[in-house]
Protein backbone atom coordinates (compact mmCIF):
# COMPACT_ATOMS: atom_id res chain seq x y z
CA UNK A 1 0.00 0.00 0.00
CA UNK A 2 2.42 2.64 1.11
CA UNK A 3 6.21 2.87 2.06
CA UNK A 4 7.55 4.53 4.56
CA UNK A 5 11.84 5.15 4.61
CA UNK A 6 12.99 4.45 8.31
CA UNK A 7 15.90 4.98 9.30
CA UNK A 8 18.18 1.97 11.32
CA UNK A 9 20.94 2.05 13.51
CA UNK A 10 23.94 1.43 11.04
CA UNK A 11 22.71 5.03 9.33
CA UNK A 12 20.74 3.12 6.32
CA UNK A 13 17.61 3.46 5.28
CA UNK A 14 14.52 0.84 5.01
CA UNK A 15 11.55 0.57 3.64
CA UNK A 16 8.40 0.25 6.14
CA UNK A 17 5.59 -1.18 4.92
CA UNK A 18 2.40 -0.22 6.42
CA UNK A 19 -0.92 -1.78 5.27
CA UNK A 20 -3.99 -0.37 5.94
CA UNK A 21 -7.73 -2.89 6.34
CA UNK A 22 -10.07 -1.34 4.11
CA UNK A 23 -12.83 -4.22 5.25
CA UNK A 24 -14.10 -2.85 8.07
CA UNK A 25 -14.35 0.87 6.29
CA UNK A 26 -16.27 -1.18 3.44
CA UNK A 27 -18.62 -2.75 5.90
CA UNK A 28 -19.37 0.22 7.98
CA UNK A 29 -20.03 2.50 4.37
CA UNK A 30 -22.20 -0.46 3.43
CA UNK A 31 -24.39 -0.46 6.31
CA UNK A 32 -24.93 2.83 6.82
CA UNK A 33 -25.96 2.57 2.78
CA UNK A 34 -28.49 -0.05 3.70
CA UNK A 35 -29.86 2.24 6.39
CA UNK A 36 -29.97 5.27 4.68
CA UNK A 37 -31.62 3.50 1.37
CA UNK A 38 -34.56 1.55 4.02
CA UNK A 39 -35.25 5.22 5.75
CA UNK A 40 -35.82 6.75 2.29
CA UNK A 41 -37.87 3.86 1.71
CA UNK A 42 -40.25 3.86 4.89
CA UNK A 43 -40.40 7.67 4.71
CA UNK A 44 -41.57 7.39 1.43
CA UNK A 45 -44.45 4.52 2.40
CA UNK A 46 -45.22 6.46 5.56
CA UNK A 47 -46.06 10.28 3.99
CA UNK A 48 -49.46 10.15 4.26
CA UNK A 49 -51.81 12.29 1.96
CA UNK A 50 -54.05 14.99 3.36
CA UNK A 51 -56.54 17.13 1.73
CA UNK A 52 -57.86 20.17 3.26
CA UNK A 53 -61.47 21.20 2.67
CA UNK A 54 -61.98 24.33 1.36
CA UNK A 55 -64.33 26.82 3.64
CA UNK A 56 -67.15 26.70 1.08
CA UNK A 57 -66.82 23.54 0.00
CA UNK A 58 -66.87 21.68 3.20
CA UNK A 59 -70.81 23.15 3.90
CA UNK A 60 -72.07 22.74 0.50
CA UNK A 61 -70.97 18.49 0.42
CA UNK A 62 -72.26 16.60 3.04
CA UNK A 63 -70.01 13.94 4.28
CA UNK A 64 -71.70 10.34 2.90
CA UNK A 65 -71.68 7.48 5.47
CA UNK A 66 -69.78 4.54 4.33
CA UNK A 67 -70.53 1.73 2.45
CA UNK A 68 -70.06 -1.70 4.68
CA UNK A 69 -69.36 -4.90 2.90
CA UNK A 70 -68.65 -7.87 4.77
CA UNK A 71 -67.48 -11.20 3.48
CA UNK A 72 -68.47 -14.32 5.89
CA UNK A 73 -65.94 -17.34 5.75
CA UNK A 74 -68.82 -19.32 3.38
CA UNK A 75 -68.29 -16.52 0.63
CA UNK A 76 -71.67 -14.72 1.41
CA UNK A 77 -71.59 -11.36 1.61
CA UNK A 78 -73.59 -8.32 3.47
CA UNK A 79 -73.88 -4.89 1.85
CA UNK A 80 -74.92 -1.70 3.74
CA UNK A 81 -75.39 1.63 2.06
CA UNK A 82 -77.03 4.58 2.05
CA UNK A 83 -80.00 3.75 -0.16
CA UNK A 84 -80.39 0.41 1.48
CA UNK A 85 -82.89 -0.03 4.75
CA UNK A 86 -81.35 -2.84 6.12
CA UNK A 87 -78.46 -4.86 5.37
CA UNK A 88 -78.61 -7.21 1.90
CA UNK A 89 -77.11 -10.40 1.41
CA UNK A 90 -75.67 -11.97 -1.17
CA UNK A 91 -75.17 -15.74 -1.13
CA UNK A 92 -71.75 -17.28 -2.37
CA UNK A 93 -71.11 -19.04 -5.73
CA UNK A 94 -69.66 -22.47 -5.22
CA UNK A 95 -68.14 -21.14 -1.56
CA UNK A 96 -66.36 -17.69 -3.43
CA UNK A 97 -68.22 -14.25 -3.16
CA UNK A 98 -70.36 -13.29 -5.71
CA UNK A 99 -68.50 -10.28 -7.01
CA UNK A 100 -70.28 -9.83 -10.04
CA UNK A 101 -73.53 -9.61 -8.16
CA UNK A 102 -71.93 -7.13 -5.88
CA UNK A 103 -70.50 -4.69 -8.49
CA UNK A 104 -73.85 -4.66 -10.14
CA UNK A 105 -75.64 -4.23 -6.53
CA UNK A 106 -73.16 -1.30 -6.10
CA UNK A 107 -73.17 0.38 -9.49
CA UNK A 108 -69.51 -0.28 -10.18
CA UNK A 109 -68.42 -0.31 -13.49
CA UNK A 110 -66.70 -4.15 -14.40
CA UNK A 111 -62.83 -4.01 -14.02
CA UNK A 112 -61.88 -3.34 -17.77
CA UNK A 113 -63.64 -0.27 -17.77
CA UNK A 114 -62.94 0.95 -14.43
CA UNK A 115 -61.13 4.14 -14.20
CA UNK A 116 -57.79 3.68 -11.91
CA UNK A 117 -59.22 6.65 -9.57
CA UNK A 118 -61.21 6.06 -6.58
CA UNK A 119 -64.55 8.08 -5.89
CA UNK A 120 -65.41 10.24 -2.63
CA UNK A 121 -67.63 7.00 -1.52
CA UNK A 122 -65.42 5.49 1.44
CA UNK A 123 -65.60 1.10 1.92
CA UNK A 124 -65.74 -0.08 4.54
CA UNK A 125 -64.89 -4.09 4.35
CA UNK A 126 -65.13 -6.41 7.12
CA UNK A 127 -63.13 -9.96 7.18
CA UNK A 128 -64.22 -12.57 9.07
CA UNK A 129 -61.85 -14.91 9.86
CA UNK A 130 -60.79 -18.23 7.68
CA UNK A 131 -61.53 -15.68 3.91
CA UNK A 132 -59.07 -16.50 1.76
CA UNK A 133 -56.75 -13.85 0.85
CA UNK A 134 -57.39 -13.89 -2.68
CA UNK A 135 -61.17 -13.18 -2.32
CA UNK A 136 -60.35 -10.16 0.53
CA UNK A 137 -57.80 -8.92 -2.62
CA UNK A 138 -60.93 -9.50 -5.33
CA UNK A 139 -63.28 -7.29 -3.14
CA UNK A 140 -61.30 -4.71 -2.81
CA UNK A 141 -60.51 -4.61 -6.31
CA UNK A 142 -64.17 -4.73 -6.95
CA UNK A 143 -64.98 -1.72 -4.42
CA UNK A 144 -61.83 0.37 -4.88
CA UNK A 145 -63.82 3.16 -7.81
CA UNK A 146 -66.48 3.87 -5.15
CA UNK A 147 -63.26 5.74 -2.93
CA UNK A 148 -61.15 4.90 0.13
CA UNK A 149 -61.07 1.29 1.11
CA UNK A 150 -61.13 0.87 4.91
CA UNK A 151 -60.41 -2.65 6.86
CA UNK A 152 -61.20 -2.14 10.27
CA UNK A 153 -59.81 -3.79 13.08
CA UNK A 154 -62.27 -5.89 15.27
CA UNK A 155 -61.58 -5.02 18.81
Amino acid sequence: MGAVAAESARGGRRQLDAHVNLVPYVDMLMTIMAFLVMTAVWTRMSALEVHSPSSGAASAEPEQPPVRVGVQHNGQLTVEHEGVVSAQTIPSVAGRPDLARLAALLGVPAASTAPRTSGSQTVEVRVEDGVAFADVAALIDVVQPLGPVRLPTSG
